[in-house]
């Protein structure tokens, strides 16, 4: 796994640790400053997704090999990119609401951050399909 697609997860790792915490047990910081109000049931719901997530990208960095943290980034950058859309049209509809200001920096600095790693780590498709000449004809 190169250095880059590591700091992306353990970056990502540290943005969904500290949503299930914030969604979790101070609900009423992004239920008072957004669009969308208080729901604790809701919120709540939200920071276990959040720990699934997190327990995902743990699982990636800790096999570290092959194709999983590449495939877990580009869950990641999707998420991220849906999330962060989602917090821009918010912003837009009510530019009052502060507390979307952070998720939707923090959000497309991952889909930017997340989709680097994976052009950085990808390897062309003529070395990728070409024959492995040391095992012999």
């Amino acid at each position: 796994m190169s250095r880059l697609m590591r700091s992306f997860l353990v970056f990502a790792a540290c943005c969904f640790a500290g949503a299930f915490v914030v969604q979790t047990f101070f609900p009423e910081v992004g239920g008072q400053g957004t669009a969308w109000g208080l729901a604790p049931g809701w919120q709540r719901e939200i920071g276990f997704w959040n720990v699934f997530a997190l327990a995902v990208v743990v699982g990636a960095l800790m096999r570290g090999d092959g194709d999983t943290p590449r495939i877990v980034a580009l869950g990641i950058v999707v998420l991220a990119f849906l999330l962060g859309t989602n917090h821009l049209v918010a912003v837009v509809g009510r530019p009052d609401g502060w507390a979307h200001y952070t998720p939707l920096f923090v959000n497309y600095l991952g889909v930017a951050w997340g989709t680097l790693a994976l052009w950085s780590g990808r390897t062309p498709r003529a070395i990728r399909e070409a024959p492995d000449r040391r095992m012999g004809p």
